[in-house]
């Protein structure tokens, strides 16, 4: 216990948890155990352990707002070296314009919490600063729909406006390894435009989805449309099964 907390207190960095994943198999559960009872009372609270399949396990790093995108190690043990090259890239940018007495500041490496990010064909949606972004869109979508083209641009100004207010910035990915900030007006209105359209699609979208026509007899016409079912010559009825005369004179589906 006491070599654990002096290897913790050597660790130059300020931890705030540890995240292990482990297989659902009992000899980890006891190495779980044992490894617990080797740290202090005071850093056991940091010791967080994840057990079960990987899917499991990636929801359950989601849910504390890991990136598990970003880990550099498969499920198969294979190592991911696409960021390290990333990072050797961007530094050794940063090292030649110093160089070159150039304005390194344009460059980031990573982006803030409230910094509001573009890159095309990655999901963003769990970045802290997307997800604002995303609740500030969703309390001006019905406002937008009902302005006019003047008014829909004075909407975009405001979600801009809001975004800096709240110390966020506009970033796009750069394909050398590094985020810019967009500084144009018109490209960050353009960007901003965008996003508010493709945010109505996908509301419009999951509102037809929810709404889905149904063929049964109880739901037939709650979409505002009279539907008839009519068999075949086989006594087929579309979408509900064999259509038969009981002995009463009824009909009979099945």
């Amino acid at each position: 216990m006491e070599i654990c907390n002096r290897l913790h207190d050597a660790i130059p960095l300020r931890s705030c948890s540890h995240h292990f994943c482990l297989p659902d198999k009992p000899y980890f559960h006891a190495l779980r155990s044992l490894y617990a009872l080797a740290h202090g009372t005071s850093s056991r609270s940091r010791l967080k352990f994840h057990i079960g399949e990987e899917i499991e396990q990636l929801y359950k790093l989601k849910s504390y707002g890991i990136p598990v995108e970003l880990i550099p190690v498969t499920g198969t043990g294979n190592i991911k070296t696409i960021y390290l090259k990333q990072w050797i890239r961007l530094r050794k940018t940063l090292e030649d314009m110093r160089a070159k007495e150039l304005d390194d500041s344009v460059l980031y490496q990573l982006p803030r919490s409230t910094d509001v990010i573009f890159r095309t064909g990655t999901s963003l949606t769990c970045h802290p600063g997307n997800s604002m972004f995303q609740s500030i869109i969703e309390s001006k979508v019905k406002e937008h729909s009902e302005a006019s083209q003047a008014g829909k641009m004075a909407i975009t100004r405001d979600i801009i406006e809001t975004v800096k207010q709240k110390e966020g910035r506009f970033l796009q990915w750069d394909t050398r390894g590094w985020w810019t900030e967009l500084t144009g007006t018109s490209h960050v209105h353009t960007k901003v435009a965008v996003s508010v359209r493709d945010f109505k699609s996908k509301s419009v979208a999951q509102q037809n989805r929810q709404n889905s026509q149904s063929n049964t007899s109880v739901f037939e016409n709650q979409d505002g449309k009279k539907r008839r079912k009519r068999a075949r010559d086989d006594g087929w009825v579309k979408g509900c099964g064999f259509l038969e005369m009981d002995r009463k004179g009824g009909n009979r589906i099945y």
